[in-house]
């Protein structure tokens, strides 16, 4: 139910996320970006409580089927390149990433955290200078994660119902 409210004011907060950014009113877009961010941060702190929602037990499962450290490694960048890249840039371009998207501790501030950031780092900067945002390669940013994710918890972290607690007065708070 918390990662639906979660979900629920996402769906409010990115609109007008988007309405600071056409106005061009840094000092909003940047608190909104700072909120948004900040719920991701929340969900990955959600999510990170349930086994079943873990990227690393995936990729642990991956890394068991290897013979060889080498198998080992290009296992495990296969099995997060089915969550993200979907491996060469031309699956990607063809429209496959994501195509796995899941809601999953690691991926979410992880990989998700990362390209939200960066996507609000541009367009604050290009709003800052008064240019169009650049053009960001994103299957090169998520292919360096895929191949370098970091580590990655293999077992459940925090109390759901203290983070289920925290989720509520977050989102009681305004955006």
């Amino acid at each position: 139910m918390a990662r639906q409210a979660l979900a629920n004011r996402s769906r409010t907060l990115l609109p007008r996320l988007a309405a600071a950014h056409k106005a061009k009113d840094q000092a909003e877009f940047a608190r909104l970006g700072r909120r948004w961010l900040a719920l991701i941060d929340l969900l990955e702190q959600l999510v990170a409580t349930d086994e079943d929602h873990l990227l690393g037990r995936w990729v642990e499962a991956a890394r068991a089927w290897g013979g060889s450290a080498a198998e080992k490694d290009q296992l495990q960048y296969d099995a997060l390149s089915l969550l993200t890249t979907w491996g060469a840039r031309q699956g990607a371009d063809a429209g496959l990433r994501d195509y796995a998207n899941r809601e999953w501790s690691g991926l979410v501030g992880g990989l998700y955290r990362l390209r939200w950031s960066t996507y609000i780092e541009e367009l604050s900067a290009a709003l800052r200078a008064g240019r169009k945002p650049a053009a960001i390669d994103w299957f090169a940013l998520e292919d360096r994660w895929t191949r370098d994710p970091g580590s990655l918890a293999t077992r459940p972290r925090g109390e759901v119902h203290q983070v289920a607690e925290e989720v509520a007065r977050s989102l009681a708070r305004a955006d």
